[in-house]
């Protein structure tokens, strides 16, 4: 089988859609399929396998989604033919098959990790413009639900859709009508064990120490995750590993609630799992998540998870995590739980074996081998008229 995967995501400095799509494309490539990657220029694969096509797009969100999927267009009308399965992740591709040709809508697949539908309600009509960066205002105001109205059209021309959690695909059926959406979970590969014995620290010890890995942006909530922080009894320190244009804030709102609160930027793979490893919990106030890549490889490191319920982070964590996820927006149950988790090494423990068992059960392994049976499969394809 031949599959074009277009993810605009894709490591070495990509979000968890794009660790999604390299794990993807490197699992079927190691299955004897052969995939092509689709990327933006910013994005480039280190290793032999598989092709990667890095094409050009330019200028703010959303117009560089929209001029990413000009070129993919462009690629698939002169190579689409080439190919049995073009699988979309979304969001990173909602245009493209409202640009694509329309022979070539009858080989395409879709992933969707979060929906414009799920942002709107969950992350934009919730939060406070103070907790946003400049790009995303203009989704609150109107934008989200613009893109909701695009995706949703996008979403009715592609044969076969996916979605990576249960919540993700109730957005898809509530907000877009769609009934027949497979799911098929994010996978993550094993943490390394050496990872018990890190080379990379901050000079803290575990029990002193939550981290967060992500985006810094408004949907991750960090903003509130702070003030909770600074509510919390015993004020553990907080390690942010990841970039985005709310560093600068996010370092003001730290040192205004006298939050011990530092900057890692991005880290390579190897080191992520020596920091997840040296951490004593997983920070994730987030708004809104389909499923987390980021809490994935946290549960993967034996770490629990501290979040909110009823935003998605319930589809990234154990039953027994579940348990210990603070109902959406309240902060002083939120600093005592994280006191808790601070303080309690056994439950952090018991917390994180259950993690390590779910995560084992989300592996990369299943996730491709249930790629595999979906994008071989042509029973809906056949009969859609595009």
């Amino acid at each position: 089988m031949r599959v074009l995967v277009i993810a605009r995501e894709f490591p070495p400095r990509s979000g968890g859609i794009g660790e999604v799509a390299r794990l993807e494309a490197e699992g079927l490539s190691e299955r004897n399929h052969e995939c092509v990657v689709l990327t933006d220029s910013r994005h480039r694969l280190d290793r032999a396998y598989p092709t990667l096509i890095s094409l050009p797009a330019r200028g703010p969100d959303p117009l560089f989604h929209y001029h990413f999927a000009l070129s993919v267009c462009k690629w698939i009308k002169r190579n689409g033919a080439d190919f049995d399965a073009i699988h979309l992740h979304f969001p990173e591709a909602t245009y493209v098959p409202l640009l694509a040709p329309k022979q070539e809508l009858h080989r395409m697949w879709a992933t969707v990790h979060t929906s414009w539908w799920g942002m709107w309600q969950r992350y934009y009509r919730r939060a406070d413009f103070s907790h946003m960066s400049a790009r995303e205002i203009p989704s609150k105001v109107a934008l989200a639900r613009i893109q909701s109205s695009l995706e949703r059209r996008a979403l009715r021309k592609v044969p076969r859709v996916a979605a990576v959690s249960e919540g993700v695909a109730t957005e898809l059926k509530q907000g877009y009508g769609l009934e027949d959406v497979a799911i098929i979970p994010n996978g993550t590969e094993p943490a390394n064990r050496e990872a018990a014995h890190p080379t990379w620290t901050t000079g803290l010890e575990p029990s002193e120490r939550g981290v967060f890995v992500g985006a810094l942006r408004g949907q991750k909530g960090l903003f509130r995750g702070i003030d909770a922080l600074s509510q919390s009894s015993r004020r553990p320190s907080l390690l942010l590993i990841g970039t985005g244009r709310l560093r600068g804030r996010l370092e003001k709102h730290a040192r205004r609630r006298a939050c011990r609160v530092s900057f890692g930027g991005f880290v390579a793979k190897d080191t992520l799992v020596q920091v997840l490893g040296s951490s004593a919990f997983f920070f994730l106030p987030s708004f809104y998540e389909g499923q987390s890549v980021a809490a994935l490889e946290a549960c993967a490191s034996r770490l629990p998870v501290l979040g909110f319920s009823g935003t998605g982070v319930e589809y990234s964590v154990s039953r027994a995590n579940r348990e210990w996820l603070v109902p959406n927006g309240d902060l002083p149950r939120f600093a005592a739980i994280l006191d808790t988790f601070a303080s309690d090494d056994r439950l952090r423990r018991e917390i994180g074996t259950s993690n390590w068992s779910f995560a084992t059960k989300y592996n990369a392994a299943k996730m491709v081998s249930e790629y595999e049976s979906w994008l071989s499969d042509r029973s809906i394809a056949s009969s859609h008229s595009g």
